[in-house]
């Protein structure tokens, strides 16, 4: 089944997480995605594009930065909050790829 669309993740920076965000971006021409969007939480003072960063030099993403580089982009958001932890009200997708699949891999903090 193709998705041919974007893709939201949340729980991309764990073990599980990292494991289909490999996947997606293995996969991304033969599932039709256009866009991942990370959802990911504050932690540790870190910002999102240090987080973010982060992620993308973990050796597993090494064949993968091209199109890791091409289709993710970072949203600061906590599942676990009230409207994501947002102080603003987000009324519409903020993209131009039509959202298609949200992966919920978000664990509750320890």
């Amino acid at each position: 089944m193709r998705i041919d669309g974007a893709v939201v993740l949340t729980g991309a920076t764990g073990f599980v997480g990292g494991g289909i965000l490999f996947s997606l971006l293995a996969r991304a021409e033969e599932l039709g995605v256009m866009k991942i969007v990370l959802m990911i939480r504050q932690r540790s003072g870190k910002t999102l594009d240090e987080r973010l960063a982060k992620l993308r030099e973990n050796h597993m993403f090494d064949g993968l930065r091209e199109t890791f580089d091409k289709l993710v982009v970072g949203l600061e958001g906590d599942v676990s909050q009230r409207n994501f932890g947002w102080t603003e009200n987000v009324t519409s997708w903020p993209h131009q790829e039509p959202l298609k699949v949200v992966f919920n891999l978000h664990q509750k903090p320890v």
